[in-house]
């Protein structure tokens, strides 16, 4: 298991985003997916928006959020939302959470390797 300090190393050049999903601003891991130009889905709704704090966002997370040709999900929010790249993460990491997470992703691991392979085959998009 990593030490606080790594974790804070490995931290320290994660960009802050937001999830599509729940709203939350933060560095935890994400399911990003590349939509297509002619695709809307990923812009998000006033209403959804209405509910985002945007206080404290740094320009470049407001920016990715509304440029909506991206989905960027906590893996958490995207397995629930039926991913299943995401819902097997989950289940490896035993549904680990912010550092615990980033450290579950970013260690070797045969059953995660398992899990990229399955995400890298038909673009899974959560």
């Amino acid at each position: 298991m990593a030490t606080k300090a790594e974790v804070a190393k490995i931290n320290s050049g994660r960009p802050t985003r937001f999830c599509d999903v729940c709203g939350q601003s933060d560095t935890h891991p994400r399911h990003v997916v590349q939509l297509p130009p002619d695709d809307t889905a990923g812009t998000p709704t006033d209403e959804w928006l209405a509910g985002v704090d945007l206080s404290g966002a740094t320009a470049e997370s407001v920016r990715r959020l509304m440029a909506g040709d991206l989905r960027e999900r906590h893996l958490d929010c995207c397995a629930a939302a039926g991913c299943p790249t995401c819902q097997a993460t989950e289940e490896i990491t035993d549904g680990a959470r912010g550092d615990d997470l980033i450290v579950a992703v970013t260690q070797p691991s045969e059953l995660l390797d398992k899990v990229r392979a399955v995400g890298t085959e038909g673009g899974q998009d959560g």
